[in-house]
This record gives C-alpha cells, structure tokens and sequence, in this order.
C-alpha cells in the first residue's frame, strides 16, 4: 500500500501538469462569460440572480472570493477548476481503495485506485472540465468527496458522518445535479437495510451494518435536506420559471435511452474530440465498455465485497434520471455530456476494476511489463483525444480576445464599451485589464430599448459624450442592435467597423463634435458633396479620430448608384498612414457622418486628408469637376492636420499588422511586426515593407533600419536603408512607430528566390543583435519576370518625343482618320525604353479643343509598369476615348499626351522642357 501511496504523488503532478498547460489557449465561451459576469457582482445581487438561472450560487461565491485574492483574469478564473480536478485524483484513489479494500484478492485494493487515479488524471473529459470556468469540476470534485465520506460512515467511521453532510450539501449549492449522488446514496442504504431477499442476493449480514445505515439514514439525509431546504424554497419558483423559458427557446429533441447512453458512455471514455471521426472512436468506445463490464462483472462475483453495488448506482442513477429529465426537458446542445459529470468517477473505477482484473489475471508476475503495457495503453488513447484540445479551439466563433485586445490597444478609461448580454460583459472582466473603458450595461440587456426607440435615443446621446465601443451580437434577432447602431450612427462619427465572425462585429462610435461646412465637391453625373470638418487639426497617433460630414446631392436621379468613400490620411510623399472605406446607400440625397481613426504606429508630424468617390462595383474613381466641368483629378484634399505623439502607450493589437512578432534589437528597439505586400513580385516593381517598431527605452542613438532582398549567398540584390521618418532620438519607451520601405527590385534582375532581412544599424554602421544574429528574416520572395519586346514594331504615324532621356515615344496609330462625333477613338502609342525607371508613371492621352480646353481623356498606367521597362525594349499602349456628342464641338483637336507620377502629379518632362507631346488628330 505504500508503494502504491508514493506512485499517486508523480500522477497527481500529471495531472496537475495537463491541467494548466496551454491553460491560456482555449477562448472562454458563452458560460464561461456567465461564470465571470455572477463571479464580479455583489455577493447580495449574486445570490438573487442565480436563483433566476440553472445553478446555485456557491460556485461563484468561491470564484468571487478567489478573484478578490488573485484578480480577475481568464487564467486565474479556471486555475479554481485547475485546482478541483487536481484535487480529484488523490480523491479517485482513496474511494478505488476504500471500496476494494475487503476484496478477496488483496491486491486489487492497490492496483484499482493507481489505475483509477491515472485514468482520471489522463482523462480527456477530466481535463477539459478541469480548464473551463464553470462548476462541473468542482461539484465533480464535491460529489466525490461525498461518496468517498458515504463509504467511510458505513464502514463504522463516525467521524466521517459530519464530512459526509457537509460535503454533500456543499455539491448541492453548487449544482442541481448533485441531487442524483444523494439518491444514488439513499437507494443503497434503502437495498442494504431492507432485510428481504435483495439482502440476500447482496450476501449481508444485517446486524451492526443495517444499524449504521439506518443511522445515516435518518439522520444524515435529514440533515442535508434541513441545510439544502432554505434554497429549495427561496429558489424553486424562480428556477421552474427558467427552465420552462428555457425549453421553449432552445428546442432541443430528446434523446432515446440508448443513444443518451452511448453519448456519455464515449465521452466518459475519450472525451469528445473535435476534428477525430466518430467512427474511429466508436471501436476504442467499445473496448472501453468491455473492460468496465469485466470491471463490474469482478466485482459483483465477489462475496466479500460489502460495497459492489454501490459504484453501479453512482453511474446508472444520474444517467438513468438524467435521460429521464432529458424526455421532459431535453438539452442536447454540443458537449452537453458536461452536465452528468459527476457520474464519471464512476465509470472511471469499473474501467480501473477491469484493467485491474486484466493485470492481475494474465501478467501476476512480470510488474515492469504488465503496468508498462496497461499505461501506454491509456495513454495512447488519451492522447490521442487530447491533442486537439491543445491545438483546436472548442468554441472559436464565441472568441473575444482579438476583439477585446483591440479595444484595449486604444481606448481609455474615458471610453465606453457596451455589454449587450451578461456572458459579454463577463467577457470584459476577464479580458480587459484596469484602467479598461466604463461598462455600460444596456437597458433590461436590451429587451426595454428593443420596445421604446425614443428612450434608446435619449440614452445613446448621453453617451456619445465619449468615444463608444459597441460589440454587436448578430444573432437572436438583432433588432434593438441595428436600431442602435441606427442612431448612433446619426448622432456620432462611425469610424471602425470590423466584422470578427459571422456573429460578431465591433463598432466605433466617436463622441460628437461640432462640425461646420467646409467645402463642395462636384463629380460627373451631376452629383456633388458638401463636407463638415471640424476645427480641430491637432490628433493623437493611435487614438484620434478626424470626423467628417458629408451631405450627399445626387442630383439627378436616373443617374443614381451606390458609391464608395474613401478617406485617406497621406503624408507629403503620398504615402498612406490611415484609410477609410465606406459603402454609401443609393438615395438621391442623405447625410451621414464618419471618423478616420489615426491609426497607431502613425508618426508625429503634419498629414493631409483626402476624399474620393468610387463606383462600387467596379471601384473606378470618378473625377472630380471644376466649376464649369474641367477635370480635376480623383482625389480632394479636405484639410492639413497634425499629429502628435500618444500620451500614454498604445497596445500592439491596434497595429495594423499583416504579422506580429517579438523581436528585440540590442535592448534598443523591438520589432513587434511587419506588413510585406505581398511574397510573389515582377522584376522592375516595387516591393513595400511595413516594420513596426517599439522602443524599449528613451534616448535612443541615432538608428538606421535596412530591408534588403538577398540571394543564396547573402549578398543584397535590392535594398533600403534609412533612419525612420520620426527620429529614434525622439521615441520614447513604449512608442509604437510604423517604419515604411519601398524595396525597388531591379527590372534585369534573374528570377529565382530571394530571401527577405532587416535589421538596424548603429551610426558607425554596425548591426545590433537580435536573439538569431545581426538581422532578421522575414521570408522567402520569389521573383518573376515578363517577357520583353526588342523588334521595333510597324505603326502608321511616326514621331520622337524623348521623355528625360527614359522612354521615347516613337510612333502612333489611330483607328480612323474620319471620326463621327459619338465614336470611341482608339489610340495606340509605341514607346522605347532608353534607361531604367524609378517610379511608376502614369500616361495620359488627352483630347483637347481649338481653346484648349480638355473634351475627353484616358489616364492610365500602361500595360507594363514603367519600372518593369529594360533599356532597348519597346512597349505598345492602347487606349479607347469616348468622344461623347456633347463634348465634341466641330474643329480641329489634338491629343496631348504625357507622364505624370499619379502621387504627386509631377510630370515627366521632355528634353527640350515641355511635359506634353502633342499628337494631331484626324477629324470629321
């Protein structure tokens, strides 16, 4: 019996070790939630509202004290589960022993509670439950406790009959269920103590043994029931009412008694794996089964085995009035089989019981063999269950955590963020850590704002007084939520919308502000913007958020359709910091409000914010009108802002991050991601990389970050290499800062893979180390390349305009040379590339009046980007203008044609100064 006492010390640390491993990975899920939102309210309100839902309060009592001493965090919540389902394997082998222990073969006893404590410390179901915060491993635990105390008092342990009550009357507070432990108990005192022929089939002398169970009989159940009854009475209306709304919600069939057994019977076995075929854990369910019948058939021939009986009650009777409740009142939702829990344990002694008789019978003398085959055998199984309980998330579409980290990367305590339901603000306190935004509880959990829009309008104006998060469940009808966002949408700025799953959506409403009208935007089909800006031009990197109006006049009607807004935060090289995309409604005239957020990373200094409008469906921008109809590009500036520096630190899960990592650069700076535009690219383009740095200290040296393309042997083939817009002399610790590169990839460079480094240089041009070396791999790029035209081609109109000495315009045609007005002009203009590019130019071709004016264009980037152009090579670029009958007038016309960089507009010039080429015309 020792030996066997010490092998329980490295098994209950198993256990231990399975149950907090990866203890961070799974997402709590909507219960969980529940558990967090009882755990974090007064105990008064607590005890008052669990008696309106499925399970008393002790639980959460305990939870409650425990977050009061260790804080309220996910891990911290389930470490309580962590610690009952430890708890339960020293538990498991006590009662394997205490029941075996007057077994004709002595050694049953010892090898019967090693085997049931290992099993249930392997055990996918044990495990599972000994991770989630809820209170099936702890009343699991309770019930134990209770059998293992019921078992002692009837083997004349008197002491064990007040250990016996308390701790049956503690699994009573914690779980209705545990009423089935109790009757399970009641019945074998009742078949023990009745001297009829049940006694006799049972082989039991009645005389002190009958004594001693009519003892606890009377006075022991009395007594639980005496403690247990202020709750019945408090609590059984208000559940009866629960329950009935319960049912008629979820709708849920009932399940025959043989597949209501089959259904515990595998998860008690191997759990209820995830991505595992039922039909390959059918077989292994089967084998399990065998055993716990070879199990309860030894134990049942045995005669001198007082308590044979007992384990089959502690099983059968929970899932026989379990599946009775299950007719009634059916709840088959996934992983219901949670529910009997406390009926396990059992199954997990007749399974030892049978491996036992297994050991015993066909390996007595071999021990190293016999527990070595026994123990990879259940380990096998069980690892095999369990290892997509460690990789796959059980309920990944009820995970909050990147939304909630979201949240917490940017907003303040003077934020708020609305809970919806009570599981979604139990999600808070356990995701978002002090100082977090207020909660603010919806009305009645919406049912009052879903019945009274005037109330709710009243509420949400108070409220966007603050910037407001809203995370929207998209399911049970949604009504009263679309209705909210309805009007704060009217009210605020929406300026985030990010859908997280098919349920679940955020929403951010900045607070209102006074706006005022600024300027008109006009576009083709006569529609035209008025837009509101505010006065302030001074935003947080991270977290302001420039509001803009927009009053829409789609003046005529037959040319209605949904449009798209783009607003876009540039800086003075065009470069994009922030941008916005909104899907405007297809209505002749509406307003409606909208903020970009300054997206963190952005660096301090003087930005500008620009508009365009797209068509939706093929997202071609439409021009902008002068006054009296010339074009006026694609894009309107609205305003020049500038942004500062983040007064208190920005989290990293607001980045705009294609890749998040954790990299430190000599205690200076760490790279926390990066963003590669894309891992295939044509020889000639150009390659842009988004590092995002944070500074691990102030006063930083003077730094320098490179990206370079590197072939096999580590030489740079193409590379940047600058200090960051925003000095690392000026960060400070903590900083977040977006680090922007332009890798140029050079148009004759061989096509292969290359790979993708950074790193940071010291002023003397020394690397600082990284934990790898002196940089840093971001990836493999494999390079492509086109193929490239040398043979002059044929054309009908001939000319030479030598563009800066880089491309040379050596010809042209023209579809006809007698044009009706209405027709499509079709332009092909042949170039020859003298030199390498670059940048990518846009090419235009203009159709221009007698007076100059502009009656019809194409500008577009040619069919190859320009920085793909290869010295001698020639390319030929087609264009199709509409020459449209109201905007040809009769005369002569000519196309201009050129290149501009469509960022700045800056034109390519000629090499006589002009930065137009004039092409005749044919005309009617």
């Amino acid at each position: 019996m020792k030996t066997n006492s010490k092998i329980l010390i490295p098994i209950t640390f198993i256990a231990f070790a399975l149950r907090v491993y990866a203890l961070d990975f799974q997402p709590l899920w909507g219960d969980e939630g529940w558990s967090f939102y009882f755990a974090c309210m007064p105990i008064v309100d607590m005890i008052h509202l669990t008696a309106l839902d499925i399970h008393p309060p002790l639980y959460y009592l305990i939870l409650h004290g425990w977050f009061m001493i260790a804080g309220i965090t996910s891990e911290m919540g389930r470490f309580v589960s962590v610690i009952c389902g430890t708890l339960l394997i020293p538990i498991v082998y006590q009662l394997a022993h205490v029941i075996e222990s007057n077994h004709t073969i002595s050694k049953v006893s010892g090898v019967g509670g090693v085997l049931a404590a290992f099993i249930t410390a392997i055990n996918p179901m044990a495990i599972y439950y000994s991770q989630e915060v809820r209170m099936y491993g702890l009343v699991t635990l309770l019930g134990t406790m209770s059998m293992l105390a019921f078992v002692h008092f009837l083997r004349g342990n008197q002491k064990a009959k007040w250990a016996y009550i308390i701790v049956t009357t503690l699994s009573l507070y914690t779980m209705y269920y545990a009423i089935f432990i109790v009757i399970a108990q009641g019945i074998y005192v009742l078949i023990r103590a009745t001297k009829n022929w049940r006694v006799k089939a049972f082989m039991i002398k009645p005389d002190r043994f009958l004594e001693t169970c009519q003892v606890l009989n009377i006075t022991s159940f009395v007594t639980i029931g005496l403690l247990y009854s202020p709750w019945v009475i408090y609590a059984t209306d208000k559940l009866m009412a629960y329950i009935g709304q319960k049912v008629n919600i979820e709708g849920y069939t009932s399940l025959t008694l043989a597949e209501f057994l089959t259904r515990y019977a595998l998860a008690f076995s191997v759990g209820h794996p995830l991505k595992i075929e039922i039909e390959l854990l059918t077989p292994i369910t089967i084998l399990f089964i065998m055993i716990a019948m070879l199990g309860t058939w030894n134990r049942l021939k045995c005669s001198t085995n007082n308590f044979k009986g007992l384990v089959l009650l502690y099983l059968f009777i929970p899932l026989l009035l379990g599946w009775l409740i299950n007719l009634v009142s059916p709840f088959t939702p996934r992983f219901f089989e949670r529910t009997l829990l406390i009926a396990a344990p059992a199954w997990w002694l007749l399974v030892a019981a049978g491996l036992a008789k297994v050991k015993i019978q066909f390996f007595p003398k071999i021990e190293f063999l016999q527990t070595s085959i026994i123990g990879l055998f259940l380990v096998g199984i069980n690892m095999y269950s369990l290892f997509d309980f460690y990789q796959i998330p059980r309920y990944p579409d009820e995970d909050y955590r990147p939304l909630l980290a979201k949240v917490s990367a940017i907003a303040t305590h003077n934020d708020i963020i609305m809970a919806s339901y009570q599981w979604q603000l139990g999600y808070y306190h356990a995701y978002l850590a002090k100082p977090h935004p207020q909660f603010y509880i919806v009305p009645a959990w919406g049912n009052t704002w879903g019945n009274d829009s005037a109330i709710m309008r009243h509420d949400l104006t108070k409220l966007l007084q603050h910037d407001v998060w809203f995370p929207a469940h998209q399911t049970l009808g949604r009504t009263w939520e679309t209705n909210a966002e309805n009007i704060m949408t009217d009210i605020g700025f929406l300026t985030l919308l990010t859908w997280y799953d098919e349920n679940t959506k955020l929403t951010l409403f900045a607070k209102q502000t006074t706006i005022t009208p600024s300027q008109t935007i006009y576009f083709k089909n006569d529609l035209k913007l008025n837009v509101s800006l505010a006065n302030e031009t001074n935003f947080e990197a991270g977290r302001g958020i420039i509001p803009v109006g927009i009053a829409w006049d789609g003046l005529d009607k037959n040319q209605l359709s949904s449009y798209l807004v783009t607003l876009k935060l540039s800086d003075s090289h065009g470069e994009i910091w922030a941008k916005r995309d909104v899907l405007s409604p297809q209505t002749a005239r509406f307003t409606e409000q909208h903020g970009l957020l300054v997206e963190a990373g952005t660096v301090p200094g003087s930005y500008e914010v620009h508009l365009s409008v797209s068509h939706a469906s093929h997202k071609k921008p439409l021009d902008m009108l002068s006054n009296d109809g010339q074009p006026q590009g694609v894009e309107a500036k609205l305003m020049t802002i500038n942004v500062y520096p983040a007064q208190t630190p920005i989290g990293k899960a607001a980045l705009p991050v294609q890749t998040m990592t954790n990299i430190p650069f000599d205690d200076h700076v760490n790279l926390v991601g990066y963003t590669v535009g894309q891992t295939e690219i044509q020889a000639g383009e150009t390659l842009p990389v988004n590092l995002f740095w944070q500074s691990m200290s102030d006063a930083l040296p003077e730094l320098t970050m490179f990206v370079q393309l590197q072939d096999e042997h580590g030489k740079a083939v193409a590379l940047t290499e600058h200090s960051p817009i925003y000095p690392t002399t000026a960060w400070q610790s903590k900083t977040l800062l977006r680090d922007l590169h332009h890798v140029k990839i050079p148009a004759d460079l061989p096509p292969k893979t290359y790979t993708l480094a950074i790193g940071v240089l010291y002023p003397n041009k020394t690397r600082l180390q990284t934990p790898f070396n002196n940089q840093f791999v971001l990836g493999k790029i494999k390079l492509t390349t086109r193929s490239h035209e040398f043979e002059a081609p044929s054309f009908t109109y001939p000319v030479e305009a030598n563009f800066d000495n880089k491309a040379i315009l050596i010809g042209y045609d023209i579809s006809s040379t007698q044009l009706e007005i209405g027709d499509t002009l079709t332009l092909t203009m042949h170039w020859q590339s003298n030199a390498m590019f670059d940048r990518n130019w846009t090419i235009f071709a203009h159709v221009v009046d007698e007076d100059g004016k502009i009656i019809a264009q194409q500008d577009q980037l040619p069919p190859f980007p320009t920085t793909t152009w290869i010295p001698n090579e020639y390319i030929s670029d087609t264009r199709y203008i509409m020459l449209k009958p109201d905007k040809l007038p009769g005369g002569n016309h000519t196309i201009h044609v050129g290149l501009y960089d469509a960022d700045t507009f800056l034109r390519l010039p000629l090499v006589n100064g002009d930065d137009t080429f004039i092409l005749s015309m044919p005309s009617k």
